[in-house]
């Protein structure tokens, strides 16, 4: 897997369809998509309103001390537990992101009730073009039952289909920006982190990650539940480590490793935060600078 641009969050998807299966559905499942068949609207509802919900992720992660963290010279970062919970749910449970109609039923008010229904709930509706109903497909944008009339003799529907899982999933984990509450400064158009972050994407093999802090720290997690986090480490935040060593001078070594070596210290869970300074040498990690003021380290969770 390779990703042009990050999105605050990533986890496994699914599909409904409503209709009849016919070739191109077939062609889907070829494509490896996870896909339900559903005979009508109402079925597709019933699917949605009976699976497992989550509440939102800035409902569902703990609130978070920004203030506090960040005078203390750590980075601003949501809970690390809360994440790897929220974000094995989702990769086990695979959230529907679209609904492909390929039923063109002829009691419109009814049927557009229920696509507007399901649009509430953040899903994205793609209406299968059929000439031979021209009227269902005008009269569905008007009633804003749907986001999008797609043909499946296009060359570009599988990209489209999968640009409309991205739109469902930016939409779904923007919260994401409402935990932190402060402004983001990720590097997306930095090629040496963008290079970072997609060895770390490949190489923890992940079908799930998330953003966890505005600098574009992430936690990546494989089908088995194991995690790996790219670590982004400001400038500031390695000079208030190298400032606590100095200020003990059996830290030396420390010092060194922090200045000189290139290394990064990551204190994971917080508590070790409040371990004495000489216990941190067990936490350094070897890391590359990817700007001026940031350096940037791919941690596999047996090296927490």
């Amino acid at each position: 897997m390779y990703s042009s641009k990050p999105l605050f969050m990533y986890c496994p998807t699914k599909i409904l369809w409503v209709g009849a299966k016919t070739a191109f559905f077939e062609e889907l499942v070829q494509q490896n998509m996870s896909i339900i068949q559903c005979n009508d609207e109402q079925e597709a509802l019933n699917h949605l309103q009976n699976q497992r919900n989550f509440n939102t992720f800035s409902e569902w992660i703990k609130p978070v001390n920004l203030s506090e963290l960040d005078q203390e010279g750590i980075s601003i970062s949501i809970d690390f537990n809360d994440v790897a919970i929220y974000l094995a749910h989702h990769a086990q449970t695979e959230l529907t992101s679209l609904v492909i109609i390929a039923l063109h039923p002829s009691n419109d008010s009814e049927v557009f009730t229920v696509y507007q229904k399901i649009r509430q709930q953040g899903l994205r509706t793609l209406l299968l073009h059929d000439e031979s109903n021209i009227h269902f497909e005008l009269a569905a944008f008007q009633h804003s039952a749907i986001d999008r009339l797609i043909r499946t003799d296009e060359d570009s529907i599988l990209n489209i289909l999968r640009e409309e899982k991205i739109k469902f999933l930016e939409g779904y984990f923007n919260g994401i920006m409402q935990v932190f509450g402060v402004s983001l400064d990720l590097p997306f158009e930095n090629p040496k982190y963008m290079q970072k972050f997609n060895d770390a994407l490949n190489r923890s093999q992940a079908i799930a990650y998330c953003l966890i802090d505005p600098y574009g720290s992430y936690l990546f997690m494989d089908k088995h539940g194991n995690k790996t986090i790219l670590v982004c480490q400001r400038e500031e935040e390695l000079q208030r480590y190298i400032e606590l060593a100095e200020m003990h001078s059996e830290n030396n070594a420390l010092r060194e490793e922090l200045k000189e070596n290139g290394n990064i210290l990551f204190l994971f869970p917080k508590e070790r935060c409040y371990e004495p300074i000489s216990a941190w040498m067990h936490y350094l990690h070897p890391s590359e600078r990817i700007s001026l003021n940031s350096r940037a380290a791919i941690i596999e969770e047996k090296h927490f």
